[in-house]
């Protein structure tokens, strides 16, 4: 089974991620070795998903584009099947909107009820976002980072040859994953601000019904 940390790009969800690696995995790290691990916690969907991807010679090429949108789209949910084969607890970090989407005559969903038991959403006040977007993909202007943080029709990772994941815009986002039927935390990057020993501990009562978890207050404060 599939626990999500979902969010749109520059929400916070690396920092989420950190904290329910240590919680998870107990693996409680010094200051400077928090990011340290993460892999435990990997992107979803990667190319260690779907090594068969077609490649993008021409990132500018809209047919390149649309055949390997398409092969993800129709590669969701056997790879997911695929995890959770061996019925282990998995945590699985994406920025992919919860959606459904049609490829020729058929529905694709980005995942199911039988593969997802629920979702830690990380969401962040999109004014607050938009810098770090403009820094992150390179934008001459914060105004190209509202209309990308507008467009319903964006995507994103062609390079590399990386698995695209749709992002849609930030408000079609935030909305697809509020309606995860099950198990649906909200995070807020700004409460972690404020109160994060508070957050942390939200998100040990959320875990605990999945894992268990004995943690001090000490470790708790060290995270």
């Amino acid at each position: 089974m599939i626990i999500w940390l979902a969010s749109y790009p520059k929400s916070g969800n690396t920092w989420v991620r950190s904290i329910v690696n240590q919680l998870a995995f107990h693996d409680i790290k010094k200051s400077d070795e928090v990011f340290d691990g993460l892999i435990k916690i990997r992107r979803y969907p990667s190319p260690y998903d779907m090594p068969k991807l077609p490649r993008i010679p021409d990132v500018s090429n809209k047919t390149q584009k649309k055949e390997v949108i398409e092969y993800a789209i129709k590669n969701w949910k056997q790879t997911q099947d695929r995890i959770c084969e061996k019925k282990e607890l998995h945590f699985l970090k994406t920025h992919n909107m919860l959606c459904k989407l049609k490829v020729g005559i058929e529905n694709f969903n980005f995942t199911d009820i039988p593969n997802s038991i629920g979702v830690i959403h990380i969401v962040r006040d999109p004014r607050n976002i938009v810098t770090s977007v403009k820094n992150h993909f390179n934008h001459k202007s914060v105004e190209e980072s509202i209309n990308m943080m507008k467009d319903p029709h964006r995507w994103t990772g062609f390079k590399k040859n990386e698995v695209p994941q749709l992002l849609s815009s930030w408000n079609n986002h935030f909305n697809s994953w509020k309606k995860f039927p099950r198990n649906n935390l909200l995070i807020k990057y700004e409460d972690l601000i404020r109160n994060i020993d508070k957050e942390i501990k939200r998100i040990i009562n959320f875990l605990s019904s999945f894992i268990k978890i004995k943690i001090s207050q000490k470790e708790i404060d060290t995270i």
